[in-house]
């Protein structure tokens, strides 16, 4: 197949992926459920893993790839966005519809520079026509007006950045309380590809724990601005402050 994308996965070789098979050691998340209900079904919407830097979107969209029936995952793809832009995007969803492929994850989509202003095919011309599609990126505020605008009515959301200290210590392998409390309730013990690529830093000490946090801020509104057509005082910026404070 003739795609764009540099960071394409089909099966088999979603199954002999190490991160994948790494995957298969955590406990699923509690979202899985409703994201296995969301699959079965035919509203034509996106659903959308939103939420802050290491809270669990990348694991969770290769947890329901791993929760496919077989002869569903035959038809899965696993696409991570690098320096690709979202028309390319579009080309290589419309390729992989016409080769019978139907689950669809697609990580880091807002390190694409247009994403917010073209999101709408993702569900008009894609979803629609029966493929399952769930978008997860590190800009939660890109997503967020994205919902608000081009996938108005178009998207599921599934918030990701509160994880309890149950869920996390099942995660990682039961580590103590105190390590909960040092990694800010966040999943940080090992970085995921994605983040490798983008070069997201992960925080070891306090001060790189302020980093991290107004880096996720601060990037957030940055990349927001720079790409979004429309001014932002136009929305409501108490929202905004929500946001980035969740």
């Amino acid at each position: 197949m003739d795609l764009l994308c540099n960071n394409v996965i089909l099966f088999p070789d979603l199954q002999n992926d190490l991160d994948f098979q790494n995957i298969r050691n955590f406990k699923p998340r509690e979202q899985l459920k409703e994201m296995n209900k969301f699959t079965k079904n035919t509203n034509g919407k996106v659903g959308i893993l939103y939420g802050l830097r290491r809270t669990g979107k990348t694991v969770l969209l290769k947890q329901w790839l791993q929760n496919l029936q077989y002869e569903e995952q035959k038809k899965a793809v696993y696409i991570l966005i690098d320096s690709e832009n979202i028309c390319q995007v579009h080309h290589d969803l419309r390729i992989l519809k016409e080769n019978g492929y139907k689950y669809i994850a697609i990580d880091e989509i807002t390190a694409c520079e247009d994403f917010t202003n073209r999101a709408a095919p993702l569900s008009d011309n894609f979803a629609k026509s029966g493929m399952k599609i769930f978008i997860a990126g590190t800009d939660s505020l890109s997503l967020w007006l994205a919902i608000q605008d081009k996938l108005f009515d178009r998207a599921i959301i599934f918030h990701m950045t509160y994880i309890s200290f149950s869920e996390w210590s099942c995660i990682v392998y039961k580590q103590p309380l105190n390590d909960y409390i040092r990694y800010g309730c966040l999943l940080h013990l090992q970085p995921t590809l994605g983040e490798i690529q983008h070069s997201v830093p992960i925080p070891w000490t306090e001060d790189d724990m302020e980093s991290y946090f107004n880096s996720s801020i601060a990037r957030n509104i940055q990349n927001s601005i720079f790409n979004y057509e429309v001014p932002l005082m136009m929305h409501n910026l108490s929202n905004f402050s929500l946001i980035c404070v969740v």
